[in-house]
């Protein structure tokens, strides 16, 4: 896949992710579509993590909408396979998070 079509994927779904008003059901379709994708472009590409979706990840554990919380976790358990040693960087912050 190209560089700009990665790009237009990439912010389309954190997009929509974004987006308030969604089900719980549909939160967890797109946690899982983005988990795929960025572990997809990982594999292939031996891409960098998307900084913006760990972004979005610790703004919806830190939410008040329990739907954005459990799509965090959603989230953070799916590229717990891809990104461990970028997790490693930051364990205190995750320690702090799962207080």
């Amino acid at each position: 896949m190209k560089p700009e079509s990665q790009e237009i994927v990439k912010a389309k779904l954190l997009e929509d992710i974004k987006k308030q008003g969604k089900s719980k059901e549909m939160m967890h379709k797109l946690a899982n579509l983005l988990v795929e994708v960025q572990g997809a472009m990982y594999d292939l590409n031996n891409a960098d993590i998307w900084q913006d979706l760990l972004n979005t990840i610790f703004a919806f554990v830190n939410s008040e909408n329990v739907t954005e919380v459990d799509a965090a976790l959603q989230l953070f358990n799916g590229l717990f396979s891809y990104i461990i040693d970028h997790l490693n960087e930051h364990k205190a912050d995750l320690k702090n998070i799962f207080r």
